[in-house]
C-alpha cells in the first residue's frame, strides 16, 4: 500500500503540478523512477499495488495520467484511495474492499508520522522504516522479505487484473436493490476439471494459501497432491468461475476419498474473491453427482476450527448437511448424495 507524495514522487502534486514534481530527472528523481519500477516488478509476480494517500482523489491521478515518468499506470492498482481520511481508516477499507486481512498489507508512506499512527491504530499492519533519502527505499521494503514465494503463476501475474475486475463487480453489485437480481446480471459460468497438468501448482498454491474459505485450514505439498491423485480412491476437483466483468481462475479446489459408502471431503478451499456469489451450491452439487458416480449414497464433510476460518463454521449446515459428531473444535456433517436438491437453489443465482 503506498503513499505517492514523497513516496512515488518527489514533492507535492497538489502544490507542485506534474510539472513540477521529482521523478526520473536528478538523483532524487532517478530513486523514485527506481522504486517505482520496484513496485512494478512486484506487481508482475502477484502482489497486490494500492494507493493510500491524503489528497484529492483525481489530483492524486494525474501524474499516473500525465507524467512520462510515471512507472506504474492506474492499471496496476488494485484499489486506489486519496482523500482526506486518516490512513488508518482508509488502510481498514483497503482491506475490506480487497478482501484480504489487514495483515497481509504492508504499507509504505514517508512520513514518520504516518508510519507511527497506523503502527498503533492498525497494528497488524507490515509498517517499514522508510530512510529519508529515496535512494535506499527499495532496500528497506526489500529487506523486510515481505513478499517472498516458492511458487509463481500465471494467475499470480493477473492478480491486480482479477481485483480490479472485482472492483467493478462490487459497483456494479452496489447499483442493484437485491442480491439475486444483481447474481442474475453476471451471467455467471463454471467450469469443473480435475487438478492434474496445468492447474496442478496452482491447486497446492490455493489449499496452501487460503485461511478464511478453508474448512479445514488444510496444507498440502506438491508430493502429497500427487500421491492423491494416485490413489484410486480419491476425488480431486477444481473449479474456474467466469462472469460478464472477466475470467476469476481457478478460485476453489476440493478433495475427498471414498471411505465405505461415503465421499468424505477433507479438503474445500475457495477463493475470497467469489464469497456471496453461489458458487458453494454449484460445488456441492458436483460433489454429491460424483460421490453417486463413485458408488456412494452419502457425502460427509469436516469442519475444523483454525482460528481464522469462523467464515465457513456453518457452511455444512447451510447446505443441508447433518451433524454427526462433534469433538471440541472438530466436527463431521453428513447428507445423502442428492445433486438434484441443488438445482432449484443454483438457478436461483443464474
Amino acid at each position: 500500500v503506498l503513499d505517492l507524495d514523497n513516496t512515488l514522487w518527489g514533492g507535492v502534486i497538489g502544490d507542485d503540478g506534474v510539472e513540477g514534481i521529482e521523478l526520473g530527472d536528478g538523483a532524487d528523481g532517478e530513486a523514485f523512477k527506481a522504486f517505482q519500477a520496484y513496485a512494478k516488478n512486484l506487481s508482475k509476480k502477484g502482489i497486490l499495488l494500492a494507493v493510500c494517500s491524503k489528497n484529492e482523489s483525481d489530483t492524486a491521478k494525474i501524474p499516473f495520467q500525465n507524467h512520462p515518468d510515471m512507472q506504474i499506470s492506474l492499471d496496476d492498482i488494485a484499489c486506489f484511495r486519496a482523500n482526506w481520511t486518516n490512513k488508518a481508516a482508509n488502510l481498514k477499507d483497503i482491506a475490506e474492499s480487497l478482501n484480504i486481512r489487514a495483515d497481509a498489507l504492508v504499507f509504505v508512506d514517508d512520513n514518520p508520522v504516518e508510519r507511527d499512527l497506523v503502527r498503533k491504530l492498525m497494528p497488524d499492519v507490515w509498517v517499514p522504516e522508510l530512510p529519508e533519502d529515496p535512494a535506499h527505499y527499495i532496500s528497506a521494503v526489500d529487506n523486510g522479505r515481505f513478499f517472498e514465494t516458492t511458487h509463481f503463476s500465471h494467475e499470480d501475474a493477473d492478480r491486480a487484473r482479477l481485483y480490479r475486475e472485482n472492483s467493478k463487480r462490487q459497483e456494479h453489485k452496489d447499483s442493484f436493490g437485491d442480491i439475486d437480481t444483481y447474481l442474475a446480471s453476471l451471467d455467471m459460468t463454471a467450469q469443473v476439471d480435475g487438478i492434474e497438468g496445468i492447474p496442478f501448482k496452482r491447486s497446492v498454491q490455493l489449499i496452501n494459501k487460503s485461511n478464511q474459505f478453508n474448512l479445514t485450514g488444510a496444507r498440502i505439498s506438491e508430493a502429497e497432491a500427487s500421491l492423491r491423485i494416485s490413489d484410486a480412491h480419491s476425488i480431486e476437483r477444481t473449479f474456474r468461475l467466469k462472469d460478464k466483468f472477466g475470467d476469476n481462475g481457478l478460485i476453489c479446489v476440493v478433495l475427498g476419498k471414498k471411505e465405505d459408502d461415503t465421499l468424505h471431503i477433507d479438503t474445500w478451499v475457495m477463493s475470497c474473491r467469489v464469497l456471496e456469489r453461489g458458487m458453494e451450491l454449484f460445488v456441492m452439487k458436483e460433489m454429491t453427482q460424483t460421490a453417486l458416480e463413485m458408488g456412494c449414497s452419502n457425502v460427509s464433510g469436516i469442519y475444523k476450527d483454525s482460528g481464522r476460518n469462523g467464515l465457513v463454521a456453518g457452511l455444512y449446515q447451510r447446505l443441508g448437511f447433518e451433524k454427526k459428531s462433534e469433538n471440541g473444535t472438530e466436527s463431521i456433517w453428513v447428507s445423502q448424495a442428492k445433486p438434484d436438491d441443488f438445482n432449484s437453489k443454483i438457478a436461483e443465482v443464474k
